[in-house]
């Protein structure tokens, strides 16, 4: 039970109100929008405030949506299962009818990997106003997820089915108290490029994981439209191999995931966004050579001095392109959202002019570089007719400003060094248990060789207690590539373009990429995988 006087927002001028959201009363979970049953125990945690933005300007030519966001972001200890949770919620609002939206999100527990759904909305007050308080203070509200007035109640849906782990997931209820105003933060627009990675896991296979990485910056791409409050991304991930568990000779799978859009985005500022899917946008392309049994052919045999003719029994391929769009659940968010340099470099602070502030993962402070992570839950019939549920829970991005290939210099050296985000994956028991580690990357450069001196090398170091290397190219001038190795048989490759320009000819500033690794050569014999982003600056 809850009263109020209805909140006069005033004229629309692109404001940012930001509020503070308690603790749900039933289940004391101070993660807004979420069970506990789906959180690590122990560890580091942030929770966002809900952050609510409105139109940039009010009048007729204004193509803005006012938007909310709120993220949580939270790791466990250790090595084992449940160690990593994200939790999103975002969507639209007006000051008569008061918030709408969604949720999504996913965490790694002890008993299976969890996609988070469900609608979120505020609740109307006694005299129908759904933002309360004196109009010289700051609104208030009431938000609930699956609450009265929505379709879809809050649900942690388990990778492997079963929906009595559901029973558990009631709607949470949260008071968003208005803490503070910022007046208008201005927008921003622009399209970055750059890498993703992540493990793929199939339902009923928990012995398996697949890597996901791509190889060129065009195939990652971020488009922010600060005009509307709205950002779309895309990802595009394939996968091949040479004969795979279904006997499929030559086959390649290429994944094309699309998030955001109106109603399914919000940007708050430059650094502060996020997104879930793009329903009916994705894509799932298979395509290659399957056994189809095999068939008689006959040879001539020289026996008993006479040619004899001998039947013998030939395999048959059959090829195959199958294309079907997925029914996704998914997210982005961005870094800063999720508080991600909070809890992944929590007590480490830099040296700066204004004192010490927290460490910032890639770049101090660069405004061509951006990152955070992603999910996704994708359901689909497969080439052979077989119902697939293929999950991502945790992946990384990073994209940049890639320099042009006119604008790249071609003399000159430069050292980068910077951050290195990612997921390792480790064979325990019939199973692969994932985590989230950090270390550092190094980068030598010469512009003239790019890649034809064995100085023009990339070196990721302290990542899960382990250093690998190698030699990168760049044909194209702009974007690099090569093979990394490492102690304890590690083998890998890595991904990565230079990104923010001062000028033609004139030295980047940055680097961005990604990278996959592993501890054999055959992946069925591998007991040590990792994949993730890096990036650093000039130093």
């Amino acid at each position: 039970m809850f009263g109020g006087k209805k909140y006069n927002f005033g004229e629309t001028s692109g404001k940012v109100y930001v509020f503070a959201l308690t603790s749900d009363v039933v289940q004391q979970s101070g993660i807004p929008f979420a069970s506990a049953n789906s959180m690590p125990n122990e560890g580091n945690g942030f929770a966002s405030p809900l952050f609510a933005k409105e139109q940039n300007t009010g009048d007729a030519e204004d193509g803005s949506r006012p938007v909310w966001l709120q993220a949580s972001f939270a790791l466990g200890t250790g090595e084992s299962s449940g160690q990593s949770f994200v939790n999103v919620a975002l969507g639209e609002w007006s000051s008569d009818n008061g918030l709408t939206g969604s949720r999504r999100g996913s965490s790694d527990t002890a008993s299976d990997n969890y996609s988070f759904s469900g609608d979120v909305r505020s609740v109307a007050g006694p005299d129908g106003g759904h933002f309360l308080g004196a109009s010289n203070g700051q609104p208030n509200a009431v938000l609930g997820l699956g609450t009265s007035g929505t379709t879809n109640p809050g649900r942690d849906n388990p990778l492997n089915g079963d929906t009595s782990y559901q029973n558990q997931i009631g709607s949470t209820h949260h008071i968003a108290v208005g803490t503070q105003t910022f007046d208008d933060v201005g927008t921003t627009s622009g399209t970055f490029h750059g890498y993703a990675a992540g493990f793929s896991q199939q339902a009923g296979d928990a012995s398996n994981v697949q890597s996901l990485v791509n190889g060129s910056a065009s195939e990652v791409v971020l488009r922010l439209s600060g005009n509307t409050n709205n950002l779309t991304a895309s990802m595009r991930f394939s996968r091949s191999w040479l004969v795979d568990s279904d006997q499929n000779l030559l086959s390649t799978k290429t994944t094309q995931y699309e998030f955001g859009g109106s109603g399914k985005s919000s940007m708050i500022d430059g650094n502060i966004f996020g997104a879930f899917e793009t329903s009916g946008s994705s894509n799932v392309r298979e395509t290659g050579y399957e056994f189809a049994g095999y068939e008689t052919k006959y040879r001539w045999k020289l026996q008993n001095w006479k040619l004899v003719k001998v039947a013998y029994d030939s395999p048959v391929f059959r090829k195959y392109d199958h294309s079907t769009t997925p029914d996704t659940t998914g997210y982005l968010i961005s870094a800063d959202a999720m508080g991600a340099n909070k809890v992944l470099f929590a007590g480490q602070t830099v040296q700066t002019p204004n004192g010490l502030v927290q460490k910032q993962a890639f770049c101090q402070d660069c405004d061509y570089i951006k990152w955070g992570a992603w999910g996704m839950r994708s359901n689909y019939t497969n080439h052979n007719g077989e119902q697939v549920t293929e999950d991502t829970h945790l992946g990384w991005w990073i994209t940049g400003n890639v320099v042009s290939a006119s604008d790249m210099p071609t003399r000159g050296t430069a050292h980068y060094a910077g951050d290195v985000v990612g997921t390792v994956a480790k064979f325990n028991g019939q199973t692969w248990n994932q985590s989230v580690a950090t270390g550092t990357m190094n980068m030598d450069w010469n512009f003239a060789t790019r890649g034809l001196s064995p100085k023009d090398k990339l070196t990721i170091s302290n990542f899960d207690g382990k250093t690998f290397s190698g030699r990168m190219f760049a044909p194209g001038k702009a974007s690099f590539a090569g093979a990394l190795t490492g102690n304890g048989g590690i083998q890998g490759s890595a991904a990565g373009s230079f990104v923010g320009s001062p000028g033609k000819g004139q030295t980047p500033r940055g680097v961005v990429g990604n990278f996959n690794a592993r501890n054999s050569v055959l992946d069925t014999n591998a007991t040590w995988k990792a994949n993730g982003i890096f990036g650093g600056t000039q130093r």
